[in-house]
């Protein structure tokens, strides 16, 4: 681990969704929770709409979502992107998101003592579920990508990775290349 700045100014912030990190603050602690709702589907309509007129039907429809995703940021963030990229009607997205929940419940952990739940998981899911329904050579090299960067911890992916693909892409440009 890397050793503290230097210095007397300033503070470091350090953010975790596990409440068992509490244990190792030194000055105190603050709990973010849940958007407000009006917080919540500003960032939903911006996200979704990315600047254009959402329908009339889209605000109770969006109101809707973000009751559902516990007006947390990160899984609203993942419906917006969601609805906009594939222009999926906010209702359909709902269905979608509550069929995707039920198995999700069955096999990820649970974050006891937050709102996290099971939200964020299941806004990836539905956005994996829609990837693998292409059925076409981009999303099975995405989907396969997303499986190799899965076993690497966010801050340790190896650029040269990607040059490698690059440059193995050149080569033999039917092969997956980032696992050549």
């Amino acid at each position: 681990m890397p050793p503290p700045p230097a210095g007397d100014r300033g503070d470091i912030i350090i953010t975790s969704r596990n409440p068992e990190c509490r244990q190792y603050n030194t000055v105190g602690c603050q709990e973010i929770g849940r958007m407000s709702y009006e917080d919540a589907e500003a960032l939903l309509l911006k996200t979704a709409c990315s600047g254009t007129a959402p329908e009339v039907h889209f605000h109770r429809e969006g109101r809707i979502i973000v009751e559902t995703l516990g007006r947390l940021a990160l899984a609203i963030l993942q419906a917006g992107a969601y609805i906009r990229e594939t222009s999926c009607p906010p209702e359909e997205y709902l269905e979608h998101y509550r069929r995707c929940q039920k198995e999700v419940l069955g096999y990820f952990p649970k974050h006891n003592g937050t709102d996290y739940r099971y939200t964020v998981y299941t806004t990836w899911q539905v956005s994996l579920d829609m990837i693998e329904s292409l059925h076409d050579t981009t999303s099975n090299y995405a989907l396969e990508l997303l499986r190799l960067l899965c076993f690497y911890h966010h801050d340790q992916v190896p650029v040269r990775m990607f040059y490698n693909a690059w440059h193995n892409s050149k080569e033999n440009p039917r092969a997956p290349s980032f696992l050549m």
